[in-house]
């Protein structure tokens, strides 16, 4: 459980074999608070997709929630960086959230419906990925967000035959709350606050 915040200084891009890959972060100076609590100032880092390489351009704000995060809270984001002026804004963390099904290390036949369970209310999507064990990297290939957050959902045989012909994959259940804001002050860009929780369960398709 985390905490990141980065201001993008669109002036400033990133460019990856002639492409924009990311912006420099601005600096926000070393009073972001997240709660009342200091956020840790860190250089910002961009990953180069063709270079296969980061480089670091500016600042981000980072905090470790790992022993304090509480679903169903509400987190305040605070600063008084001279260059775009007060911040504060406000969300709230959404639901916990457990996977009953496919459980982690389950072995899915690609010739039956496949049983989807869980639960946690809120605005559900999942995304299913191909996994690479070897190298640690996994690859989206299919995403449905729910209309309706019900807990449980059916994938039909006919869907789990048109994923690629790999072995392993991971589905990763994913709970938001998110809202845009158009300004903040002198900051020319549109704000994105999000709160998420994620559960990913490891599994092999034959």
């Amino acid at each position: 459980a985390f905490s990141r915040v980065v201001f993008e200084q669109r002036s400033r891009p990133v460019l990856d074999s002639g492409r924009i890959t990311g912006y420099s972060g601005v600096d926000l100076g070393f009073l972001v608070t997240l709660n009342g609590s200091p956020m840790l100032r860190i250089p910002h880092r961009v990953f180069k997709r063709f270079s296969r390489r980061d480089t670091t351009v500016g600042f981000e704000y980072f905090k470790d929630l790992t022993t304090s995060f509480l679903p169903r809270t509400t987190y305040t984001w605070r600063a008084l960086p001279d260059s775009i002026g007060p911040v504060s804004t406000s969300i709230d963390a959404p639901d916990d959230l457990t996977v009953y099904s496919p459980r982690g290390g389950a072995v899915i036949s690609r010739d039956h419906d496949l049983e989807l369970s869980w639960r946690g209310q809120g605005n559900l999507a999942f995304i299913i990925s191909t996994y690479n064990p070897l190298k640690k990297e996994t690859k989206p290939v299919f995403l449905v967000k729910a209309r309706v957050n019900r807990n449980h959902a059916v994938l039909s045989r006919k869907l789990l035959r048109l994923l690629p012909h790999e072995r392993f994959f991971v589905f990763t259940f994913v709970l938001s709350n998110r809202k845009e804001s158009e300004t903040v002050n002198r900051f020319p860009g549109r704000i994105l606050v999000q709160a998420t929780t994620v559960y990913n369960s490891y599994v092999e398709l034959r």
